[in-house]
């Protein structure tokens, strides 16, 4: 609610109101203890609540603070009472420059100066790489002697309406949206660069843009862009020129030369630094003062930012904010006790991520990405790619292609990566890699097949995992690999992962473990003791712990980030966990999600939640409209289609303690029934046999019941187990379907190499021994989702055999008898479903899009012209059989959910100070 004259807040008294915006409403108030005038703007308690609106009304004061200059107007402080949230802020006396254009335009004399100033104070802002992106009148204070004050730096000020119309679109409020969504418009429209206005990069040109605007509009009266509508004003910023017979006849050319340059849509061919435009402006003046009619004002001075030791370097960075691609500085001033500053920063478009890091002094991301391909054209391999706090991109780095795994050394110059020996070569290296370049990359040793997981040493070096039983040190300075040492795990069996950087003095490391109970499958926090090697177990439900000076472990449960207090000394806790954050992106509550922390406080993850929980189940018709058959999303893993017809499927869910279960149902009734579930086990990948009512499934629980298994769908009999799992199984086992006449189903597996192969699994009648899976596919390449036609004749696969995942195509005979493949595409494919009629195929690429491809079998396997389906359309969906009717059946993925991708970063700056902060308010 409003606040009345004479209330207090703090050691400031109400005097009376200023004004509203979209960020909270603003008073005059009286400093009680410096007897001072000031400007209290309060976030209104509607939005107290708002995450987004919290962390703009943060940012604001954070920039306003890093900035002193006698034409901005500073900060005096960012306060907290009784629950409210408010910014004290510098009193400008004086009218607002839209107030004064109201009255019509301005004499040139005056615009000159009035420009200048406005100039000076972006200037001294972009020098910082801070960035306005709210240039406009009403953000610009003119004081009773003449001297310009620029408001609100940072987007202070961001209202939802994007269509109001009341007053004039360059008067509309702000424009924002609820979410960080790519493609968001921030800015107010009459003054929003093209490139903003359309979602795109915003950088300081943006500001010059918005200058460019006021000045023309204070020598005409008028904007240079405006409509009746918030859409017509940004129509006309795209589309059309400023009038510029609006200029008064006696504008100088070199005005309407720098208007010109500044109103330029082209961002590359605008105006590059508003320094110029001041230098031009200066030339102005000092012609009238030189005929007598303007003085010049002289040069305000410049108060720079002391620089700190512990500084976070500036960013002038590509970095989301709000949900457009920005230009973005950080203050070089240390973050304030309690104070954060948090931002969002996207890959390259033509990169396909899957693994991020931060290094251990917050300077520098790395990530492991993929170049995208055109159709057709040759899979690229992964590489490592980089980019320094203080630069604008990711760039690759030479030598790194065909990378499995990276860390970066501790002083964060380099980064080690297991790369192929030679290019092609299935032999790898552990490799040193200087990235500035300045050094050669160093063959440090090559690459044991048997080693899982990796750490870094802080005195150069790192640690290996051997089957998760056993340590390999290698150690820098002396360029030699220690002998294996067993490691003591107090009996425990299941996979463990090195996370980050061993604790300061190399004398342990964290680690997280997976394991199996009664619970279902969960992660375990540890350390292992580098001295004793001995692991113990500190946390459970708990994964990707990261050691901060702090004195704390952070890990995440699910998508939320916990802090507990830790002493690296005798390796114990010494508190409870305490949540700090949520919304990071994992696929579901039982798996942790994935961060990076360095140790001087740069958090960096991908926001998203719970992806994998909000899939639904949906059909596909031929004309691409793609229509949900189950209304409630859940957690499903796998759906396949009867191949028998009736519109039933077979699915499987993950439960809340993560669990996967088996259900059934029928596209046309809308419900699920559960068909089978074990209380320890997961069930994987079922598929229902030709005769419509058998179903073949797979039971992992890490136990002497794992195997494969036959169930009658419709009736009331236990499932009979009739394999064990094929050796080395692990969660990559894939049932690919059965055999027309029901004798076995083939799958396939992937190995500890991460290469898949394909199996053969015979189904014995009842009573009969448990037959053995046979492998029939199998070598260095990678095999995956192997599937039969349904006269069971011809088995297709994808295989990365020619360097880049395609389809082929082999006779299938009875006992898993496999003929010569034949590759029968040509542009990449990442998953695929036989035809109803078995004379073709529909085929998914990486890039989403789907395919018919014709097969002709008769008398060789041969492949007609590809069809693009669904007019581009790429649905963000797993593929899953053809019903005979045409229809698709879909798991469409959940909303956040990239396939395997990471779309973007959330980059949390100061974050060591918001630990120390919630976790004191904890005790």
């Amino acid at each position: 609610m409003p606040l009345s004259s004479g209330s207090r807040l703090g050691l400031y008294e109400i005097v009376a109101p200023l004004g509203a915006g979209g960020m909270g409403e603003v008073y005059r108030a009286r400093d009680t203890k410096l007897g001072r005038d000031v400007a209290i703007k309060v976030l209104p308690p509607a939005f107290a609540a708002d995450p987004e609106r919290l962390a703009r009304f943060e940012r604001e004061a954070k920039v306003l603070a890093s900035l002193s200059h006698p034409n901005i107007a500073g900060i005096f402080g960012l306060h907290e009472e009784n629950g409210t949230g408010f910014l004290a802020m510098e009193m400008v006396a004086g009218e607002d420059l839209a107030e004064i254009l109201k009255r019509g335009p301005l004499p040139s004399s005056e615009v000159a100066d009035i420009a200048r100033q406005i100039a000076e104070a972006l200037e001294a802002a972009h020098e910082q790489g801070i960035v306005h992106r709210d240039l406009k009148p009403a953000n610009v204070r003119i004081t009773p002697d003449g001297k310009v004050k620029v408001l609100d730096f940072g987007l202070a000020k961001a209202l939802e309406s994007a269509t109001t119309s009341d007053s004039g679109a360059g008067m509309s409020p702000t424009i924002t949206s609820l979410g960080t969504v790519a493609g968001v418009i921030l800015g107010t429209a009459a003054y929003m660069a093209p490139e903003q206005a359309r979602g795109k990069g915003v950088d300081k040109r943006a500001d010059i843009w918005a200058f460019g605007c006021v000045l023309f509009e204070m020598l005409s009266g008028k904007r240079p862009f405006d409509g009746e509508t918030v859409s017509d004003t940004l129509a006309a910023v795209l589309a059309k020129d400023a009038d510029w017979s609006a200029l008064p006849a006696s504008t100088p050319a070199k005005v309407r030369h720098l208007l010109e340059r500044c109103l330029e849509k082209d961002p590359k061919r605008r105006l590059r630094d508003i320094g110029d435009a001041r230098l031009e402006l200066d030339e102005v003046l000092a012609d009238r003062t030189a005929s007598g009619r303007v003085r010049v004002p002289p040069a305000a001075e410049v108060t720079a930012p002391a620089r700190s030791r512990w500084a976070i370097p500036a960013m002038i960075a590509c970095l989301v904010v709000g949900g457009v691609v920005g230009a973005f500085a950080i203050p070089r001033k240390p973050a304030a006790a309690g104070g954060t500053v948090r931002l969002d920063l996207e890959f390259p478009k033509d990169v396909k991520v899957a693994y991020y890091a931060v290094n251990a002094a917050g300077s520098t991301i790395g990530a492991i990405g993929k170049p995208r391909v055109a159709p057709g054209e040759p899979d690229q391999p992964a590489r490592v790619y980089v980019r320094g706090l203080g630069s604008g991109s990711f760039s690759a780095v030479p030598g790194t292609e065909g990378v499995v795994g990276f860390g970066f050394t501790a002083d964060g110059r380099s980064l080690t990566a297991a790369v192929p020996a030679t290019v092609g070569s299935s032999q790898l290296n552990i490799v040193l890699f200087s990235l500035d370049g300045q050094r050669p990359p160093l063959t440090e040793v090559p690459f044991n097949p048997r080693w899982s997981a990796f750490g870094d040493l802080r005195s150069g070096g790192f640690l290996a995992l051997r089957d998760s039983s056993e340590l390999d040190r290698f150690d820098a300075a002396s360029g030699k690999l220690e002998a294996p040492v067993k490691i003591d795990r107090a009996g425990e069996t299941g996979p463990i992962t090195l996370v980050g950087m061993a604790l300061p003095g190399d004398e342990a490391i964290l680690l997280h473990a997976i394991a199996y109970g009664e619970k279902g499958w969960y992660y375990r926090v540890g350390v292992l003791d580098l001295r004793s090697h001995k692991v113990t177990y500190l946390l459970d439900d708990a994964g990707f712990p990261r050691y901060s000076p702090t004195g704390h472990i952070v890990f995440s449960r699910g998508d939320t980030l916990l802090a507990v207090p830790f002493d690296a000394k005798s390796l114990k806790l010494t508190g409870a966990p305490v949540p700090i954050a949520n919304g990071i992106q994992t696929q579901y509550a039982f798996i942790p999600a994935q961060f990076g922390l360095s140790d001087n406080g740069v958090l960096i993850y991908e926001p998203g939640g719970r992806t994998a929980e909000t899939r639904h189940l949906g059909v596909i018709d031929a004309a691409g409209r793609v229509t949900p058959i189950i209304d409630e999303p859940h957690a499903y893993q796998s759906v396949r289609a009867d191949p028998s017809g009736g519109g039933r499927f077979i699915a499987t869910i993950t439960n809340g303690h993560g669990i996967d279960e088996m259900f059934t149902g029928r596209v046309d009734e809308g419900g699920l029934r559960r068909v089978q579930a074990y209380p320890q086990a997961d069930i994987f990948t079922p598929v229902i046999a030709w005769d419509g009512h058998t179903v073949c499934f797979g039971r992992r629980g890490r136990d002497a019941d794992d195997g494969f298994y036959v169930k009658d769908l419709d009736g009331t009999a236990e499932p009979r187990r009739i394999a064990p799992l094929p050796p080395n199984a692990n969660n990559q086992t894939i049932i690919g379907g059965v055999t027309r006449d029901g004798a076995g189903f083939v799958l396939t597996q992937q190995g500890v190499d991460q290469k898949g192969d394909i199996y053969y699994v015979p189904i014995p009648a009842p009573g009969a021994p448990l037959s053995q899976p046979k492998a029939i596919v199998s070598g260095p390449a990678d095999e995956s989702f192997a599937g039969l036609s349904p006269d069971g004749r011809f088995l297709g696969w994808i295989s990365d055999e020619s360097g880049r995942k395609e389809l082929y195509v082999a006779t299938f005979g009875a006992g898993g008898a496999v003929g010569t493949p034949v590759r029968v595409t040509r542009g990449g494919a990442d998953q695929f479903v036989w035809y109803p009629d078995g004379r073709g195929v529909r085929l998914r690429d990486a890039d989403g899009r789907f395919f018919d491809l014709p097969l002709t079998t008769t008398p060789s396997i041969v492949a007609g012209a590809p069809k693009l389906l669904f007019e581009g359309a790429k649905p963000n969906v797993q593929t899953a059989n053809l019903f005979p009717d045409g229809r698709q059946l879909l798991l469409i993925r959940g909303e956040n959910e990239l396939n395997g991708e990471v779309g973007r970063l959330a980059v949390v700056l100061g974050f060591n100070d918001e630990l120390a902060a919630k976790m004191k308010a904890a005790r």
